[in-house]
């Protein structure tokens, strides 16, 4: 199969590829948008900007996995440290 790995939106150029999980491919680290709380709000700690330990779901599927989240834009967003590497 192909994966999209870059947009271009400006251009409306998609780059794709057929390396998903290529080695040299960093997959401990990501910014997230659009995030959905199950409690509905984002945990108290983690609110106040400060690195807050979580369990987070980032593919379809039932795996988590061990992160370090920091929220910005008050939950709006985060950036997201696995403890390892998600694939």
């Amino acid at each position: 199969p192909w994966y999209v790995v870059r947009k271009e939106m400006d251009s409306n150029v998609l780059f794709v590829s057929r390396e998903y999980a290529s080695a040299d491919k960093p997959r401990n680290a990501f910014h997230a948008d659009a995030i959905n709380w199950i409690g509905g709000a984002p945990p108290p700690a983690g609110a106040a900007g400060e690195p807050t330990p979580l369990r987070v779901k980032v593919r379809h599927g039932a795996a988590s996995h061990e992160a370090s989240v920091s929220l910005l834009d008050g939950g709006a967003r985060a950036h997201v440290s696995l403890a390892g590497r998600d694939k």
